[in-house]
């Protein structure tokens, strides 16, 4: 190599590593949304200069209102989030709830024993949970990761708290991780309440002094919060961010498509273009989580169900117990929806997807018994099938030659 070149390369100087970018990178093209719990991280000194310098670094933003609500963030009859998100955004922290769960209407401990009150309060936080998907889902559509916060508790409505918490962790779990990322600052307070001596010294470490009843961080919950938000960010695993066994693409994945002789899908009744793009952030329910969905019961599976030829004395359907038409949870409903192969809670359709939506308006083929003969497809008049059944019970012949063994 000639001495000229040599020269040329002592002077350049050593490609310059940008720190500061590394350190925060995690923050990148984040845009916290909702209430006042993100605008604490601008009121502690030590996490404000920090949340400064990614501002300015990783364009990290935080866009918050003091009294932010569901209903203000979100417009759930337009599918439409109610703040201004720049196109560089990429992930979404959403801090609300804590002003929501100030509602007069939703009781507490004060007003009703606990039973009382979780079931007077139910129907409330489940429109809202339902409402909060609805915006999650929106964003993830986006192509955006977004990072739910369930809100620190405070020194009062505990109760209420824990309530939404238990209802919104049931309701968004069925995004797959990482569409979706829980930060669980009311968990992370819990798992502190060893390192204080008494209930008081816990709230007084916890929550800000003043602004009776106290609900919003103090200084040292701040930095917690910032700390935990990190953490939650850079998770790898649900694991990793304290999510348990929440679902991956990994754990839970698309369903293979199947050939079906069913008549084709009517997309355009019943099966919107966005129920299309949710499916790949909801992972469909899987077997092995639930008990038979043919008869509510563990330890088998629904092709060694006893109930896999009987008919339910309910619906007069083959194939499950009358157990299974008391089941209320969504997800469980989804999955003896994917396995029956017909909608037990909507009149009797027939399904075609993992996810509870029924396609085209076609006529399910009526279910028999073993000893059944075809039936028309047909409906029969009160009065005529009144006549019917008293002319059997003249001739002692039973409900359609069928045995007892044959219900449940």
């Amino acid at each position: 190599m000639s001495g000229e070149r040599l020269s040329t390369l002592a002077v350049l100087p050593p490609a310059a590593i940008d720190h500061e970018f590394e350190e925060n990178k995690w923050a990148l093209n984040m845009t916290l949304i909702g209430d006042a719990h993100w605008k604490s991280l601008h009121k502690v000194e030590d996490t404000k200069n920090v949340v400064l310098r990614m501002e300015k670094k990783v364009n990290f933003k935080i866009l918050c209102n003091e009294n932010e609500t569901l209903s203000s963030l979100y417009d759930d009859t337009r599918d439409m989030l109610l703040v201004n998100l720049s196109q560089a955004c990429v992930k979404v922290g959403i801090s609300i709830g804590t002003m929501d769960l100030s509602d007069p209407n939703l009781i507490t401990l004060k007003d009703a024993p606990m039973d009382e009150v979780k079931k007077r309060n139910e129907p409330k936080l489940m429109s809202k949970a339902r409402i909060f998907k609805d915006l999650v889902l929106n964003l993830v559509r986006q192509n955006k990761q977004v990072i739910v916060m369930i809100p620190p508790h405070g020194e009062e409505r505990i109760e209420v708290h824990a309530h939404w918490e238990e209802i919104l962790l049931n309701k968004l779990k069925d995004i797959r991780f990482p569409n979706i990322k829980i930060l669980n600052m009311a968990q992370t307070m819990r798992s502190s309440m060893s390192e204080f001596r008494n209930n008081k010294e816990y709230l007084d470490m916890w929550l800000l002094p003043h602004h009776k009843p106290r609900k919003y961080l103090s200084d040292y919950g701040t930095r917690r919060l910032f700390y935990a938000l990190r953490k939650t960010v850079t998770a790898r695993t649900p694991h990793q961010a304290d999510m348990g066994n929440w679902p991956t693409s990994q754990t839970h994945p698309l369903p293979t498509p199947q050939i079906s002789n069913l008549p084709p899908p009517a997309y355009n009744q019943g099966f919107s273009s966005k129920s299309m793009a949710n499916m790949s952030a909801i992972a469909p329910p899987r077997l092995e989580d639930y008990p038979c969905p043919r008869c509510t019961r563990p330890g088998h599976t629904p092709d060694t169900c006893k109930s896999k030829d009987k008919v339910c004395r309910n619906c007069n359907n083959v194939g499950h117990f009358v157990e299974v038409h008391d089941v209320t949870d969504e997800r469980f409903r989804q999955l003896i929806v994917s396995v029956l192969k017909i909608n037990l809670w909507d009149n009797g359709k027939l399904s075609g997807g993992f996810d509870g939506n029924h396609h085209g308006d076609y006529e399910p083929e009526i279910k028999r018994g073993r000893n059944d003969q075809p039936a028309l497809h047909k409906r029969i008049p009160l009065d005529q099938l009144a006549e019917m059944e008293q002319s059997r019970d003249q001739r002692g012949d039973g409900w359609g030659g069928r045995g007892r063994n044959d219900y449940y």
